[in-house]
């Protein structure tokens, strides 16, 4: 791997480890602590109270910026999204699955920020959103509606393989998510046989080795 390539690797990673996010969390408590329970009354030269709030003018890297050169940066170099016990990455692979990504009727934002894209894939994870709530990730979360059953129809078949192929044309650098209900049965095979007709037949038995 390029040198530079992988100290932008590590130094955007950085920025998302959980010691940052907890110092941010921390950052108006302590700031106010600091400064915030003198006794003396705003006057001039200081006739405002100063904000608890942290400061935008020594952000750490990337994080003053709008999206674009620091979402771009993450999604050349590839920094994966944050893992959890809900999202699962396949092999080395930039294929996440897992549960849905909804409470309610509305999208966990936090979530679905994670991913380039994500193939919502079960049926009644779909009919829980409404028209207008699926047009605010339009482009970005993919409807691709799949019954849960242990004997599927040809005709159900034939709709997974077709999610699996979009899934497999998707940019190589970009972060998918395939989720259904419960992130089990019809998210992992779909994105199994996404990343065979990505990779081959091959790659998936090498990365089965590697793992015993």
């Amino acid at each position: 791997m390029d040198p530079l390539v992988k100290q932008l690797r590590e130094l955007l990673a950085e920025q998302t480890e959980p010691y940052q996010r907890k110092m941010k969390a921390k950052h108006s408590r302590l700031k106010k602590r600091v400064i915030g329970h003198g006794g003396q009354k705003a006057g001039s030269p200081y006739s405002e109270k100063p904000s608890m709030k942290r400061s935008k003018s020594a952000p750490p890297i990337g994080e003053h910026m709008n999206e674009g050169i620091f979402d771009k940066l993450k999604k050349s170099i590839g920094v994966a999204p944050q893992g959890s016990d809900r999202y699962n990455q396949i092999g080395n692979t930039n294929i996440y699955v897992g549960e849905q990504p909804i409470m309610g009727s509305k999208f966990m934002m936090g979530v679905v920020d994670r991913f380039d894209k994500v193939y919502l894939v079960a049926e009644e994870t779909i009919k829980q959103l409404t028209p207008q709530e699926l047009e605010t990730q339009k482009g970005k979360v993919i409807s691709c509606p799949t019954h849960d059953t242990s004997t599927p129809t040809k005709d159900q078949l034939q709709n997974m393989e077709q999610i699996a192929q979009s899934i497999a044309n998707e940019p190589d650098n970009a972060f998918i998510l395939v989720a259904c209900k419960a992130g089990m049965n019809r998210s992992a095979a779909i994105a199994a046989r996404a990343l065979v007709l990505k990779e081959g037949i091959t790659a998936v038995q090498d990365d089965q080795q590697k793992k015993k």
